[in-house]
């Protein structure tokens, strides 16, 4: 004799069979919620141009004619590479693009001011070279402290091998 009949314990069963596929689903939902929280994107491109903008400024001295700007700018990158490496994707974004701003007013303060870069001068590739005042015949090499003339000093002699005086391996 059993405690249930058989269409009870046919319930009991399914219900526990639908509490268990729930279960189940909800924690696929957490996981996935869990996944994409932490699969935020990372900065990177952010932290590219900010860089950028860091070595734009510092070529044009704005640690000399902005210090302000270029202080806080760099301050700033500093704090948001902090927070890129504690896994703070979202804050070091934002820090990284106040960063950009700060050194992007310190480039442009710095030019105001009479910065001048050189990355942005044209040479003219078929100008004649600028000539210095050693050429070939003056030009100085130093052996044993003494400075000496390349025309003095003599190239190495080239020895022979002498012959070996084994006997040839007999075959």
């Amino acid at each position: 004799m059993t405690l249930f009949s058989k269409n009870t314990y046919n319930k009991i069963i399914q219900k526990k069979a639908i509490d268990t596929v729930y279960r189940l689903f909800l924690f696929f939902q957490f996981l996935v919620l869990c996944a994409c929280a932490i699969t935020e994107m990372r900065p990177t491109l952010d932290m590219a141009k900010t860089t950028a903008a860091i070595k734009a400024a510092k070529e044009v001295h704005a640690e000399e004619n902005a210090p302000e700007f270029y202080r806080e700018a760099t301050e700033t990158f500093l704090k948001s590479k902090h927070e890129y490496r504690l896994k703070n994707f979202k804050k070091s974004k934002e820090l990284a693009i106040k960063a950009r701003h700060f050194a992007e007013q310190a480039e442009y303060v710095s030019m105001q001011k009479g910065g001048v870069r050189k990355s942005l001068q044209l040479v003219d590739p078929l100008a004649e070279p600028q000539s210095s005042e050693n050429t070939e015949d003056d030009y100085e090499i130093e052996t044993a402290g003494e400075p000496q003339f390349i025309e003095d000093v003599a190239p190495p002699e080239k020895t022979k091998p002498e012959p070996s005086k084994e006997s040839p391996p007999t075959p």
